[in-house]
C-alpha cells in the first residue's frame, strides 16, 4: 500500500527521515547561536578561553552596531514615550553586570575595574557617536519643558506632572551621554556639551533638574571642567547649605563619582563641616555612596578603598553597630573578585575580628565574609 500515490513508501519514508533530520539540525544550530549570544553579554568582558575571547569580541562589535542602530531610532522616536526612550537607552548597571559574569566565568570572578571602564566605553562611544542625535534629543526635551513651564495650572495636574517627568528623565539621560569623554570628540563638542549642562544648572526648575547638571558635570574627568566642576559644587553648597537634606545629595554626588581623586575627596568631606558623623544618613550618603556605588574608587589595585571601609566599620561599629554592620556588607561583593582581592579583603576582615570591642552584629557580618573567601 501506498502511502503517496506517485511516491513508494520506503522513499518517502527516507525523505521524512532526512527532513526531520535536517529539521532537527536546524533547530539545535538556532539554539546553539541563541546560547552563543544569551553568553556574549556575560563573557565578551574576560574569558579564560583566548579563542573563544577574541570570537566573541567579532560577535560584541556587530552586537554594539545593533545596539548603536537601536539607539538611533529611540533617540528618532522619543516623542511617543519619553520616560520609556530613557529607559531603554540606560546603560546596565555595574551591580547588575558583575555577578552575571562572575558566574559565567570559570574562575567565578570578574575585574570591576575592567568591567567599570567597559560600561564607561559604551557610554562614552554611544555619547561621540549619536552626538546630534542627543542634542537634537535634549533640545526637543528642553522645548517641551518649556511649554509646560507656559501651562502652570496643567503643570500642576496628574498628566502634566507626569509629562514633565517623562521629559527630564529623558533630558538628564541626554545631557550625562552628551558629557561624556571621548578622543575623536572635537573641542566644539566638548565646550557646548558643557555650556548646555551649566545653562540647565542655571536656569533649573527643580531639584531633578539641578542634579542632573550636578551629576553629568561632577563625573566628568576632562582636566578642562575641573574649575567648573569646583565653581557648581561650592554655589550648590552655598545654596543648600542650611537644607539636610539637599546636602546627604550632595555628598553622595561626590563619593559616587568616578573621579580619580574620589576617595581623597571622600576624606576630605568627612572633616567637613555640613558632615554629621553621627547621622546614619549622612554616613550612608559619603560612605556607603563611595563603598557600594563607586565600584572604581572602591575597588582601586592599591587596597586603599578596603582599608578605608574596615577604618569605617571600626569608628562607626563604637556609635552606631546597626551601621557599621550594614557598611561592613560592602565586603560581600568578595565572592566574585579574584584571588588578589581576596588576600586583601581577608586581610581587613581578620583585623575586623581581631578588635575585641567588636558588636555582634558586625562581627557576624565579618565572620560570614570570612568563612565565603
Amino acid at each position: 500500500m501506498l502511502l503517496h500515490p506517485y511516491i513508494p513508501e520506503d522513499i518517502l519514508t527516507d525523505h521524512k527521515t532526512q527532513k526531520t533530520s535536517l529539521r532537527r539540525k536546524h533547530i539545535l544550530r538556532d539554539e546553539k547561536e541563541k546560547k552563543s549570544k544569551q553568553r556574549i553579554p556575560h563573557q565578551f568582558l574576560a574569558d579564560s578561553d583566548d579563542n573563544e575571547y577574541y570570537e566573541n569580541q567579532d560577535r560584541a562589535k556587530q552586537l554594539f552596531v545593533d545596539d548603536l542602530i537601536g539607539a538611533d531610532q529611540l533617540l528618532r522616536t522619543n516623542k511617543h514615550n519619553p520616560l520609556l526612550t530613557a529607559r531603554q537607552l540606560a546603560l546596565p548597571s555595574f551591580d547588575y553586570l558583575f555577578p552575571l559574569i562572575a558566574e559565567s566565568q570559570s574562575t567565578r570572578c570578574c575585574d570591576p575595574t575592567i568591567l567599570v571602564r567597559s560600561i564607561e566605553h559604551l557610554r562614552s562611544s554611544l555619547g561621540y557617536s549619536l552626538y546630534p542625535q542627543f542634542i537634537n534629543c535634549y533640545t526637543w526635551c528642553r522645548d517641551q519643558l518649556s511649554q509646560l513651564s507656559l501651562h502652570p495650572q496643567y503643570a500642576k495636574t496628574y498628566e502634566g506632572w507626569k509629562h514633565g517627568r517623562s521629559y527630564r528623565s529623558l533630558l538628564n539621560l541626554c545631557l550625562e551621554f552628551l558629557m561624556t569623554d571621548h578622543d575623536d570628540k572635537t573641542e566644539g563638542e566638548y565646550e557646548q556639551a558643557q555650556k548646555i549642562c551649566r545653562e540647565q544648572y542655571d536656569f533649573a526648575r527643580n531639584m531633578t533638574e539641578v542634579m542632573g547638571s550636578m551629576n553629568a558635570i561632577v563625573s566628568c574627568q576632562r582636566p578642562q571642567v575641573q574649575p567648573i566642576r569646583q565653581e557648581l559644587l561650592q554655589h550648590f553648597y552655598k545654596n543648600f547649605a542650611d537644607n539636610p537634606l539637599v546636602i546627604q545629595k550632595w555628598l553622595r554626588l561626590q563619593s559616587t563619582a568616578c573621579h580619580p581623586d574620589a576617595l581623597s575627596h571622600v576624606l576630605n568631606l568627612l572633616d567637613h563641616p555640613s558632615y554629621d558623623s553621627h547621622n546614619p544618613n549622612f554616613i550612608y550618603a559619603l560612605v556607603g555612596g563611595f563603598v557600594f556605588a563607586n565600584p572604581l574608587n572602591f575597588h582601586r589595585s592599591d587596597g586603599q578603598g578596603y582599608s578605608f571601609l574596615a577604618d569605617q566599620v571600626l569608628v562607626h561599629d563604637q556609635r552606631n553597630p546597626s551601621v557599621a554592620a550594614r557598611l561592613c556588607k560592602g565586603f560581600e561583593v568578595v565572592t566574585g573578585l579574584d584571588n588578589k582581592c581576596k588576600d586583601v579583603i581577608g586581610g581587613e576582615i581578620e583585623k575586623l575580628l581581631r578588635w575585641e570591642s567588636l558588636s555582634r552584629g558586625t562581627f557576624e557580618v565579618a565572620k560570614k565574609i570570612a568563612e565565603s573567601i
